[in-house]
């Protein structure tokens, strides 16, 4: 899903199924920032396929916006399905925003200001992370609070790719005013009893 929208809590909800074995950590980030380091580096986050029968399951909120993540999910676990989460567009740039403030990674005080200097500074790094995957920059990480939101490219790339029945999208706003609802969704679009 989206940065700041809820795969966290989505994660953690859907962990508690007795079906389910998780990574050894939410965020491998293999498809976007760790691609180089292979295949097997992945899957070693992961119980041995032999020794479990149990569905895995990882979140790594930056694999819709990464211009080659979706790509190469795709080609290295072809049955895989993809729960996408997405915020209200404002709402999560400004989550996005303060995250980066309490990190100290945006040294500007001001969202609107931030706002207005976003495509001079992640340009470059976007223009490099095309040619370049493993490169993503660091304004393109930390400041893309528009592009981000900026769904609808998004979601076509990601149904494109995988087809709109291995694709569940689900509103963040939604799953929080009813969870229970959202984690059904979830279970039942992963096959889980």
């Amino acid at each position: 899903g989206a940065q700041k929208a809820g795969t966290t809590y989505l994660f953690h909800q859907v962990a508690q199924h007795p079906n389910v074995a998780t990574p050894l950590t939410k965020e491998l980030h293999f498809f976007d920032d760790n691609y180089s380091r292979g295949l097997d580096w992945y899957l070693g986050h992961f119980p041995r396929a032999d020794e479990t029968s149990l569905l895995t399951l990882e979140a790594s909120p930056g694999y819709l916006f990464h211009p080659h993540a979706l790509h190469r999910l795709a080609k290295d676990l072809p049955g895989v399905r993809v729960v996408v989460l997405l915020r209200d567009p404002t709402k999560r740039a400004y989550s996005h925003f303060l995250h980066e403030r309490r990190l100290g990674f945006e040294p500007i005080e001001d969202f609107s200001a931030a706002l207005d200097l976003e495509e001079e500074r992640i340009a470059p790094d976007f223009a490099r992370l095309v040619s370049h995957p493993e490169e993503p920059g660091f304004a393109w990480r930390h400041f893309s609070y528009m592009a981000r939101g900026e769904y609808l490219e998004q979601l076509r790339r990601c149904h494109e790719i995988f087809g709109k029945d291995r694709v569940l999208v689900l509103r963040s706003e939604e799953m929080f005013a009813d969870p229970l609802a959202a984690l059904a969704a979830s279970i039942e679009f992963a096959g889980l009893p």
